[in-house]
């Protein structure tokens, strides 16, 4: 077990850290190759009173991709520079094999463009790091997991069939 700033994290043979369990938690994939942007946001989701996230790391791309596609997480939150790529390439990677989890991007780039890209690739959400802050990421995840329940919903009457009115 390593401990990171005060915050226990375990490694797993994946390269991906956990950051704080908690039971009946949020659970968060945070893709990020800066640790001290990772320690922010961990120490940021803590702060928020009355929910509880369970946080793992990844702090590469491929080490992020391959955890996403196990979709063992509610909500992942991509940064948009990565070590070898970035979260649009993520985005693409995500979309590509249909993962179903819902996908925050942050960006330290105040470009609405980007933030645009990121929506079109199929993020749910996009916080400017200037965003990054208890309130925020509470909202942003808040909502991502709202759009997840409306979409799960959604699919569950897809095989009801239509009838149309007389």
């Amino acid at each position: 077990m390593d401990t990171l700033d005060g915050i226990s994290a375990t490694n797993n043979r994946s390269g991906i850290k956990n950051l704080g369990v908690a039971l009946d938690s949020v659970r968060i994939l945070l893709i990020d190759d800066d640790e001290d942007d990772a320690m922010i946001a961990q120490d940021h989701l803590a702060r928020i009173p009355g929910k509880r996230y369970h946080v793992d790391w990844a702090s590469t791309f491929q080490s992020g991709i391959t955890t996403l596609l196990e979709q063992k997480h509610d909500v992942c939150i991509v940064d948009y520079c990565l070590d070898k790529g970035t979260g649009l390439g993520l985005l693409a990677e995500a979309s590509k094999y249909h993962c179903p989890v819902p996908i925050i991007m942050i960006s330290g780039t105040t470009d609405n463009t980007l933030r645009n890209e990121a929506m079109g690739f199929g993020a749910v959400g996009f916080l400017f790091k200037s965003e990054v802050n208890s309130y925020g990421l509470e909202n942003a995840i808040d909502k991502a997991l709202l759009i997840d329940k409306t979409s799960a919903r959604a699919e569950d009457h897809s095989h009801v069939p239509q009838y149309p009115f007389r």
